[in-house]
């Protein structure tokens, strides 16, 4: 269905990272809302584009999801980002289906991306995707630990802690991050009072992150073809890198 996303994300930096990401996944409340167990959710994403990376320059994302047994299609569009760090996106997300396949099209076709004539919907995703002229631009898998979040014992948004992966050919990059994203018209205030209680909670561990997880890892790669050979040595970001990235996404996204 497409529906408008908001989240906030926030960085897990230093050397604590996955000992804060773990203590957080077992808070039972934060601030006047309540959390819901935890669900250990395993992502495989696989994101899409053009040869000229037509719709990275857009604005736009493209993405195969396998969760758990299930596989969706997701496509991102125009994002517009405020100074406390809330994240609004467009955001279409269908079982991967043929009928949903149609509707994949459409929305491309809608936002101005030429497609080849000759497409056609095959289970096998990377057919489907090479018949609409895409190739593979990421590969990343996270192991998400997902807590749904409750007011008054209404859904209105659901933290998720996540270890990711990038897997490129020279190496594999470990990523956290931790997203707090609205379920309902009562989230949409309540992911800024999370976000900011969690960040005054771990104040030299958490910060507002901007950059999505495609961009992020695009990012990286570029490092890496560029000859820094430190990400792949750690296997992970330092915190003065993501202070840099940070920076460099601001002025990219000219919010200075």
């Amino acid at each position: 269905m497409a529906y408008e996303e908001k989240e906030i994300t926030l960085v897990a930096y230093n050397e604590s990272a996955e000992t804060i990401s773990n203590h957080i996944s077992k808070l039972n409340n934060i601030s006047k809302y309540l959390l819901a167990a935890v669900k250990v959710e395993d992502i495989v994403d696989v994101s899409f584009d053009t040869s000229d990376k037509n719709l990275f320059q857009n604005h736009m994302s493209l993405r195969i999801r396998k969760i758990n047994g299930r596989c969706l299609f997701t496509l991102k569009s125009n994002p517009v980002f405020d100074m406390s760090g809330t994240v609004k996106r467009d955001e279409l997300e269908l079982e991967w289906k043929p009928d949903s396949f149609d509707d994949l099209v459409d929305a491309l076709i809608a936002s101005g991306i030429k497609i080849p004539c000759n497409y056609a919907f095959d289970f096998d995703w990377y057919k489907s995707m090479s018949s609409l002229g895409m190739n593979v631009l990421q590969e990343r898998h996270t192991k998400r630990l997902a807590k749904e979040i409750f007011c008054k014992q209404i859904l209105i948004a659901e933290l998720a802690i996540d270890e990711v992966k990038y897997r490129y050919e020279q190496g594999d990059v470990f990523h956290r991050e931790i997203e707090i994203e609205s379920k309902s018209i009562f989230g949409d205030s309540a992911i800024s009072i999370i976000s900011k209680h969690l960040v005054q909670k771990y104040p030299n561990a958490l910060w507002t992150w901007m950059p999505s997880k495609l961009e992020l890892g695009m990012a990286l790669q570029d490092l890496i073809m560029s000859g820094n050979r430190e990400i792949l040595d750690n296997k992970k970001i330092s915190q003065e890198l993501y202070h840099q990235l940070n920076v460099e996404w601001k002025r990219k996204s000219e919010l200075i």
